[in-house]
């Protein structure tokens, strides 16, 4: 009974009251209860996903190919034009020797006056130069750059391979007549042993080895 006795006396208050507002209402909104303002939260910043090149479509990086012994305008240079990224230095050795004349095996590729091992491809340089697109190293010969009879007259009758500029120089022996080559050597030496002294000596041995030969 008290839930209808309070039901009849609600309805009856909602009846005394004006069924709806009048057109001159009015209301101070200063009687408003203070409400901080609601901020929407930023939006999370969307990541970007990394976009795959499909194989083949990613721009071909130039090689080029120099003597760690510089001497003038006949040195052996080779480029290598639009090589694909995922090249290994191993090809890239591969052609050199063979331009050359020599075993792959022999002959050591250097970036930025460094070896640099078979396993790594273009990309990995590219990187190392602040993206350039042209790539460029050195090669040395161990053990002598002569090749034989048979392997220098395979690569002479060896037709060049489509992009390919070659330009001869000096060879054999003559190339250890140059004091170019010693002190390439030199300064190889002291970049594998960090040491100045035993470079020095390592150095002095060699070349009193081979000017002393019979």
């Amino acid at each position: 009974m008290a839930e209808v006795s309070f039901a009849k006396s609600f309805l009856s208050t909602l009846d005394s009251r004006p069924q709806k507002i009048t057109p001159d209402h009015v209301e101070d909104p200063r009687t408003y209860p203070a409400r901080s303002p609601y901020t929407l939260p930023r939006p999370a910043k969307q990541m970007t996903r990394p976009h795959r090149r499909a194989p083949g479509s990613e721009p071909g990086i130039t090689v080029s190919v120099r003597p760690l012994l510089q001497r003038g305008g006949n040195d052996v240079v080779t480029e290598l034009l639009a090589q694909p990224p995922g090249t290994s230095v191993l090809d890239i050795k591969a052609a050199v020797a063979a331009r050359a004349g020599v075993p792959a095996a022999r002959v050591r590729l250097l970036h930025r006056k460094k070896p640099v091992p078979d396993t790594r491809v273009l990309r990995d340089l590219v990187g190392e130069d602040g993206g350039a697109a042209v790539v460029e190293l050195a090669f040395m010969v161990m053990g002598g750059a002569g090749g034989g009879a048979a392997p220098a007259a395979a690569a002479t009758q060896a037709p060049p391979a489509p992009g390919v500029v070659v330009a001869e120089g000096l060879a054999g022996t003559a190339v250890l007549g140059t004091e170019e080559f010693w002190g390439d050597l030199r300064g190889f030496l002291q970049q594998r042993v960090r040491d100045e002294a035993v470079a020095e000596e390592a150095l002095g041995r060699f070349r009193g080895a081979w000017e002393g030969r019979s």
